[in-house]
């Protein structure tokens, strides 16, 4: 169970680290980022699914894929 607290603390650690974050607005400011990139990535997705969806060949089909 340490072990396991460790490791999760050494990534919150090196997340922190690769991210510059040094006080709570950093971090604060970091995430909104990432949860935008994130809701940038589900619109994508979706679009994508949604051209899947509408393929009319086989052909278009795996090409989206």
């Amino acid at each position: 169970m340490e072990i396991q607290n460790l490791d999760r603390t050494l990534e919150e650690y090196h997340f922190l680290r690769d991210h510059n974050v040094e006080c709570a607005e950093d971090f604060i400011s970091c995430r909104k980022k990432i949860a935008e990139q994130i809701k940038a990535y589900e619109s994508e997705r979706q679009h994508i699914r949604n051209q899947i969806r509408r393929a009319k060949t086989p052909e278009e089909d795996n090409s989206l894929k």
